[in-house]
């Protein structure tokens, strides 16, 4: 899952998304029975994934820094290294590289 995923993919995804940076979980709105939690945890890695409007399955903390902040990092770190916990304070995006 290390493709490069579109701008655009992003904005689809988030439609009908509501994000509770407290506790880290995205919720979709269902009209007839509420909001209900979106995503399910990879086994393999810990990854948080939610499947997109368009089918693609997205990794939950690259679609929360997009919510948040309008854009897309190279890197996103979990802080404490749970890479299902993903509360907006435990998210820090890396735009670029750092040289050595």
């Amino acid at each position: 899952m290390n493709e490069i995923i579109e701008e655009s993919e992003y904005k689809k995804a988030i439609a009908g998304l509501v994000y509770d940076c407290t506790n880290g979980v995205i919720y979709r709105k269902y009209t007839s029975s509420g909001w209900k939690t979106v995503g399910c945890r990879d086994k393999d890695n810990g990854y948080i994934l939610v499947r997109s409007n368009g089918s693609r399955l997205l990794k939950a903390h690259r679609l929360i820094y997009y919510i948040m902040e309008g854009k897309i990092p190279r890197v996103i770190d979990h802080i404490n290294g749970n890479t299902s916990d993903n509360r907006w304070c435990n998210l820090r995006g890396q735009l670029s590289f750092q040289k050595p």
